[in-house]
């Protein structure tokens, strides 16, 4: 059992040491001023983690089945089974919240450790070896080039490294006679860490399956009984992780769609230089270097005679098959369902570097001769040679480690095949795999570092404690929302600083939410799959925003101010206002709202020498040769003046001369109502379009006055006959209406999947969509009525039961096999017993005395 367990204690303890040793040499918190929360680990992991924090400490507005605190509120189970749905995101609850950071990166050694033990667990059931040589490849595996490029920065992928050797596992289980049951809840385990990576293991693992079936001798029983067991466990294991499963893809499929980027084949030169360590090429490619370790055991492989043929010739075919596999279009979908990701399409690269460990395993555990490791010495000269000419990625650490470290270890495993000083020589292989992963780590960093896409966002300072402190003064939900503002520190803020504003950024935006926000004037980027708020008096009436925060420019002082909000339940007239195809934003705010509170001005619009710029189904065409344009109009004076220029990319110049700048691009971004001042007293209003920086539009209805006043009497109204008294659960909404209440109770959030509502006590029912909205019909009587409105995540109740039926089913086979070995154990021998003829040799039976 000691050495059982030393091989993974030994890999789980260097690639922890190694990635942590590589933070402290970088500078990065917690060892430094730099943070590490670069793109998505900041604008979504920390936040994410730190809306869990409040959800296990019981301060958080919502539960697993809803976020209320996002985008107006949204479904959040998806997002936390795909983000925080390995066991150390628990870890965050035991750090102080304005910490939370360091519980992500505390989070991310574990993982890292975990699939390196793994990892080394798997090569000792692929082939008896020693334990030391076990963990020193799974900790090369656990700090693969991916690990560090790639995964760092996505802690939901680092349950990849884990979950693929875990199903390797299941599938050594499953050509046993015996405890071969054991796959099923190893497979479940591993698609409940992380479904997304585990898709990309499995498809890993089918290649391991076809390279066992082609390696192994197999009687035709033997050979049926083990297609038979992989097939029933792995359903099984697949059928018991269905709650995390399911759900998740239904939240996917009706998710804001956002096209994928287009498809770029590596180049070969530097595909294949990938193979070296500390070195991060710029741009799109799978990175998949483990180790000069690894690296010199696979090229000593197909040259090592030790091993049988079929063997190598198995191996190296799966190899370069994966290899091939990421270098078109078709086989790269693949690995992930079909479909092309939104990113880099080389995420399953973790995969390649577990093979590539694998391969160096058997090497290692064959005892590789002086020749094959020579010559694959020789090739990696020639691979630090075609490097030379190329600059991408290559730095004086990759030299060090190339030809330092590499030399070094490649006399280390001279020594290993000479049979001298094994003691000596796993310890000095123990110290070069932990210095060069590090220097790895710090090589991968400084390149990537060079780009600005990847500045870190900051860790917790006085900027977040002044906002989260403001936030808290003002908070009073349900009775209002707070918005916390424009996303000044992360793409997240309301989960990571508190409130329950529109801000929201997730792989899981659902359509309904997207198009709503959009439709009322929010903007969006990444194709809706970032919301962000808007300065709208009128957006926030609809939403029941009360409070807002507003930022300075001191790091530690922020403003929170607080105004007159109708409730979160109101009610509107049944039949909800028809607006033609096109219409503005305006109208659409005012038909949320049930009020007319704009005045949408006829405007004049002229462009260069007094052209007007030409209308195609609406919207006005700019051109950068058509500028400056002007547009004039008429409102009442005194009334405020807001525009709409949601897929325009110009700077415009106000009446009072200031400029604002319009980010749009249809449909990648958009851009929220800009306030543009106060009307003045003669009624007249000229804006100018001074730059058109890349051909644009403008909507046909960009302008709009909005009489304060008027909006003041709406909310009062909306109050009047709004709900008395809201309460707001994790997934759930009660309120209890006026007396005489009649219409459409409208609820302010999107109107998603999974939401039902029942009325005075009735049947639960789906609700409608006013609007977009949440919308509960009311009956046309007198009484005061009471709605409740419950949210169940869609396909949760079908997968929990598809879940339960495989545990009950896994139950009753584990009961039924071991009742039939206790039947075999106790049944007396038939067999016939043949006397021997003592002959006075010695029996060639090796079972006889």
């Amino acid at each position: 059992m000691k050495t059982r367990l030393a091989g993974p204690g030994l890999a789980a303890a260097i690639a922890m040491a190694a990635f942590v040793i590589s933070g402290g040499l970088r500078g990065t918190y917690p060892f430094g001023d730099r943070s590490r929360a670069v793109n998505d680990l900041g604008n979504q992991f920390v936040p994410f983690h730190a809306h869990l924090w409040d959800l296990l400490h019981g301060t958080s507005s919502g539960d697993l089945f809803f976020n209320w605190n996002s985008a107006f509120g949204v479904p959040y189970w998806a997002d936390f089974v795909s983000f925080l749905g390995t066991p150390f995101s628990l870890l965050v609850a035991a750090f102080p919240r304005r910490q939370v950071d360091l519980g992500v990166y505390v989070g991310e050694c574990l993982s890292i450790g975990l699939g390196a033990a793994v990892m080394a667990l798997w090569l000792r059931r692929l082939k008896p070896g020693r334990w030391w040589q076990a963990g020193l490849l799974g900790a090369a595996y656990g700090l693969s080039g991916w690990t560090l490029s790639d995964g760092a920065f996505d802690p939901m992928w680092l349950w990849g490294l884990t979950g693929f050797p875990l199903m390797l596992l299941a599938l050594d289980r499953c050509t046993r006679e015996r405890g071969w049951l054991w796959a099923a809840p190893m497979v479940g385990m591993a698609w409940a860490g992380n479904f997304y990576t585990t898709l990309m293991a499995a498809v890993g693992t089918a290649v391991v399956g076809v390279v066992l079936l082609a390696t192994r001798e197999w009687s035709r029983t033997g050979l049926l009984r083990f297609l038979g067991r992989t097939a029933l466990t792995f359903a099984l294991g697949t059928a018991l992780a269905a709650p995390v499963i399911w759900p998740s893809y239904l939240a996917a499929a009706g998710a804001q769609p956002i096209p994928a980027l287009p498809y770029s084949r590596p180049p070969p030169l530097e595909y294949l230089l990938q193979l070296l360590p500390a070195q991060w090429g710029f741009g799109s490619l799978p990175r998949f270097f483990v180790g000069m370790l690894a690296l010199l055991l696979v090229l000593a492989f197909p040259l090592s005679r030790q091993i049988p043929v079929r063997t190598r010739v198995a191996w190296c075919l799966a190899l370069l098959a994966v290899v091939a596999s990421f270098c078109s279009l078709p086989t790269v979908k693949v690995w992930y369902g079909l479909s092309l990701p939104n990113g880099s399409p080389y995420r399953a690269t973790f995969v390649l570097a577990g093979l590539l460990v694998s391969v160096a395993w058997l090497c290692l555990a064959h005892r590789p001769r002086p020749g094959p490791l020579l010559a694959a010495g020789a090739i990696t000269c020639v691979l630090a040679a075609a490097s030379v000419r190329n600059e991408n990625g290559v730095s004086h650490l990759t030299w060090l480690v190339v030809l330092g470290s590499g030399g070094l270890t490649l006399g280390l495993l001279l020594l290993l095949a000479g049979k001298r000083g094994a003691r000596l020589v796993g310890a000095a292989l123990a110290v070069l795999v932990l210095a060069e992963s590090a220097a790895s780590g710090v090589a991968v960093d400084q390149q990537r570092h060079k780009l600005a896409f990847y500045t870190p966002k900051p860790t917790w300072g006085a900027r977040h404690d002044a906002v989260r402190e403001a936030v808290k003064r003002v908070a009073d939900w349900p009775a209002r929302r707070t918005d916390t503002g424009p996303p000044e520190i992360v793409n997240n803020d309301p989960q990571l600083l508190g409130g329950e504003g529109p801000a929201y950024y997730s792989s899981y935006v659902p359509k309904q939410t997207a198009g709503l926000l959009r439709r009322l004037g929010y903007s969006w980027t990444m194709y809706g799959r970032h919301l962000i708020p808007q300065d709208n008096p009128v957006a926030d009436a609809i939403f029941s925003v009360g409070a807002r925060i507003r930022h300075t420019d001191a790091p530690a002082r922020v403003r929170a101010e607080r105004f007159p909000a109708p409730p979160l339940v109101t009610v509107h007239p049944r039949e909800a206002p028809r607006l033609p195809p096109g219409s503005s934003v305006f109208a659409h705010q005012q038909a949320a709202l049930g009020h007319k509170v704009y005045e949408l001005p006829r405007i004049s619009f002229a462009g260069a020498h007094g052209n007007a710029p030409l209308r195609a189904s609406g919207p006005y065409r700019l051109t950068a040769a058509g500028a400056p344009y002007r547009i004039t109009a008429r409102c009442r004076p005194g009334s405020r003046l807001y525009v709409d220029g949601s897929w325009t990319d110009a700077m415009l110049a106000g009446p009072d001369g200031r400029f604002v700048r319009l980010w749009g691009e249809r449909p990648e971004k958009a851009v929220a109502t800009k306030p543009l001042g106060t009307v003045p007293a003669d009624g007249r209003v000229t804006l100018t379009i001074a730059t058109v920086f890349q051909d644009t539009e403008l909507t046909h209805s960009p302008l709009a006055c909005l009489d304060p006043a008027v909006l003041r009497r709406a909310i009062a109204d909306l109050r009047a006959r709004g709900a008395t008294h809201v309460a707001a659960g994790g997934h759930s909404v009660r309120a209890t209406l006026p007396a005489g209440s009649t219409g459409t109770a409208v609820i302010a959030t999107a109107r998603t999947p999974g939401w039902r509502c029942a009325v005075d006590g009735g049947p639960m029912r789906a609700p409608q969509s006013r609007l977009g909205m949440l919308a509960v019909p009311l009956p046309d009587d007198a009484t005061e009525h009471q709605i409740r409105c419950s949210f169940r995540p869609p396909g949760l109740r079908a997968a929990s039961a598809a879940s339960a039926g495989a545990m009950t089913l896994l139950l009753c086979l584990t009961a039924f096999l071991r009742r039939a070995r206790r039947e075999r154990a106790r049944a007396p021998d038939t067999r016939q017993r043949v006397p021997r003829v003592c002959d006075g040799r010695r029996s060639a039976d090796p079972t006889s005395p």
